[in-house]
């Protein structure tokens, strides 16, 4: 299984990779008391989970399509949306909607920062398919990267046949490894195609070759991102509510 906590043979309220330890013990004594419950009691308990998840998902906010987006306002979202990591989800969505958009013609694939790679055969965060093959992928980091970050990236990239490589950081590299760094890019270049870059840098550059109608996309495509590939709504409501609030 690619999700850590699925990997446990039953439920725990104590499964220490579980994140929202309040809602997993909620969720422990709600199987329980299915389990308990008369078929009757079962089925009133379905309908009013299906009721619930009905009005969660009235709830959500829906980014804005505008033709014409400003630069100005996507690089403004971009800024004051990376602000807070949200466990990396952010950042990867950022890239992902990026990358999305600027490949309208390959799938592009984003995953949850905690996707176990190794168990999902993932070479990245975000990756560009062409027909069965991954042509490239993106590491985001949304922490200083270091060298056995990227050691692992290109040591995946070369298992899985990857002939480019991006490592996207938010906040630089680790202190007192910035030399091994651009060494062992360097040097892994000869043979893969790697680039190390930080989003804030490049996001002006690539913000401009969005062009105005895939710029009006950016935030509906950030928001569905963390909403579909990501299974965070409530992200996806920051990003929709932070996009709609920027001209």
């Amino acid at each position: 299984l690619v999700n850590k906590p699925a990997r446990h043979p039953e439920h725990s309220k104590d499964n220490t990779q579980l994140r929202n330890k309040p809602l997993a013990a909620n969720l422990h004594q709600a199987l329980e008391l299915a389990h308990k419950a008369t078929p009757d009691e079962a089925f009133a308990m379905l309908v009013y989970t299906l009721r619930l998840g009905k009005a969660r998902a009235a709830s959500q906010v829906t980014a804005t399509v505008e033709v014409e987006t400003t630069h100005q306002r996507v690089v403004a979202f971009v800024q004051a949306f990376l602000k807070e990591s949200d466990g990396g989800s952010r950042l990867a969505a950022v890239v992902g909607a990026i990358i999305r958009l600027m490949n309208e013609g390959h799938t592009v694939k984003v995953y949850p920062p905690n996707y176990s790679d190794r168990f999902a055969k993932t070479s990245g965060d975000v990756e560009i398919h062409h027909a069965k093959a991954t042509i490239s992928a993106f590491e985001c980091k949304h922490r200083p990267i270091s060298i056995d970050d990227v050691r692992h990236g290109i040591k995946k990239a070369k298992e899985n046949g990857v002939p480019e490589y991006w490592f996207v950081g938010a906040v630089g590299l680790a202190t007192g490894q910035e030399k091994e760094i651009q060494d062992e890019i360097r040097k892994s270049g000869e043979r893969l195609d790697l680039h190390l870059i930080d989003i804030l840098r490049v996001l002006p550059t690539w913000a401009a070759l969005l062009n105005p109608v895939r710029r009006g996309q950016f935030g509906a495509v950030v928001a569905e991102i963390l909403r579909d590939d990501m299974h965070r709504s409530e992200v996806a409501n920051q990003a929709a509510d932070l996009w709609n609030e920027l001209e």
